[in-house]
């Protein structure tokens, strides 16, 4: 947070933002899978509604998406966790390395 002009504010409502907005969209997905296939049981619920709704072609962009979102999440822990690692040591919160 040190980007931030107002820490304090700033964080807790970015906090409650993305809390309130996951929830609402978890929500929709899942009453969009429910409210599709009734009582049905899957691995892949989000693409078999996209079956069903738009055909094949629209589970396999679905199942496209979810690979996409998979890899940029990846890609932002990689690039973020250098940075997290040397805020962390320069404050002092790692264990020091000491060789034998």
């Amino acid at each position: 947070m040190s980007e931030a002009k107002n820490p304090r504010r700033d964080a807790a409502f970015a906090i409650f933002a993305a809390l309130i907005t996951c929830t609402v969209i978890y929500t929709l997905c899942n009453g969009s899978c429910r409210s599709a296939r009734p009582g049905a049981i899957t691995d892949r619920p989000l693409a078999e509604v996209a079956r069903i709704a738009m055909g094949n072609r629209g589970a396999a962009l679905v199942a496209l998406g979810a690979l996409v979102s998979v890899y940029g999440y990846l890609s932002a822990k990689l690039l973020a966790m250098p940075r997290v690692t040397f805020a962390l040591a320069k404050s002092g919160d790692c264990q020091r390395f000491s060789p034998r």
